[in-house]
């Protein structure tokens, strides 16, 4: 799956299709896409699976990549985000596809994967923990917004600072979310 032709091949079907018209077949979408009916079909099942499968191949590369450093226990919170934005860089253009067809659950799947490592930097426990939905649409909405700027290298450090004040500051800014019964 990580080959080159694999990805833009995929790339192509789904630009296609975010292109097109809603309704438009198989053959159709493959043509424009320039690749054969069958070779659309090793890729999708059905012209509406074609948004979820990338979102999910997208997700499956950035898995293999978090996971080292998911495992490590000595990385700080500065060096995961970077880490993060760096793969994002790395999948602009995919992530522009995506982002195009309106679809921020990527963002908030990436930063939802990295659950284990934020609960425990904020030290989040219990029924504290309902605050972690609040801080990731927190940092989906930074992430969006770096997207509205085509995720610029030249930005990548104000967004990591971005992501940061709000990790740094989550408790206390939060807190009386935590207070809150119910």
């Amino acid at each position: 799956m990580l080959n080159r032709r694999f990805r833009k091949t995929e790339e192509a079907i789904l630009a296609v299709f975010l292109e097109g018209d809603s309704y438009a077949s198989t053959r159709q979408i493959a043509k424009k896409a320039g690749v054969s009916p069958s070779t659309f079909y090793r890729h999708h099942a059905t012209v509406k699976r074609i948004a979820r499968d990338y979102e999910d191949y997208v997700m499956w590369g950035y898995c293999r990549m978090m996971a080292p450093y998911l495992k490590r226990k000595n990385i700080k919170m500065r060096q995961f985000f970077f880490k993060m934005l760096v793969f994002m860089l790395a999948n602009k253009r995919s992530l522009m596809i995506l982002y195009r067809s309106e679809d921020e659950k990527i963002m908030e799947r990436m930063v939802i994967k990295l659950k284990p490592k934020i609960l425990n930097y904020l030290r989040l426990t219990g029924e504290h923990r309902k605050i972690f939905n609040v801080y990731v649409a927190e940092i989906v909405a930074v992430l969006m917004h770096w997207g509205e700027n085509n995720f610029k290298e030249s930005e990548i450090n104000e967004t990591l600072n971005d992501i940061m004040y709000l990790t740094d500051t989550a408790r206390a800014r939060l807190r009386p979310m935590m207070l809150k019964k119910g």
